[in-house]
């Protein structure tokens, strides 16, 4: 599978990031639009983001057709302003 951020626009000033609207790429098909802001990023004070696009099918099965049961696909997840890291346990 392939993921990409064919360009990536931002702006950094007085300790925020204004993330311009650009564009996720997953495999042939599939891309969604994002962009957002994240304000003071020393302390996290807001993070907000905007995305939008339709996932394809056939790109979600590209992505997920080598894993196996019981596979663990790990991940990294912004949440309340804070990375945590998320395992994703393939069932069947």
């Amino acid at each position: 599978s392939v993921v990409s951020a064919p360009k990536l626009e931002v702006e950094i000033a007085d300790k925020n990031i204004l993330i311009k609207e650009n564009e996720l790429k997953l495999n042939d098909k599939t891309s969604v639009a994002y962009s957002g802001l994240v304000v003071d990023y020393e302390k996290l004070k807001s993070i907000n983001f905007i995305a939008q696009g339709d996932v394809n099918t056939d790109d979600l099965i590209k992505l997920l057709q080598d894993k196996k049961k019981d596979d663990i696909l790990h991940c990294k997840v912004l949440s309340a302003g804070k990375m945590k890291n998320v395992d994703i346990r393939i069932l069947n």
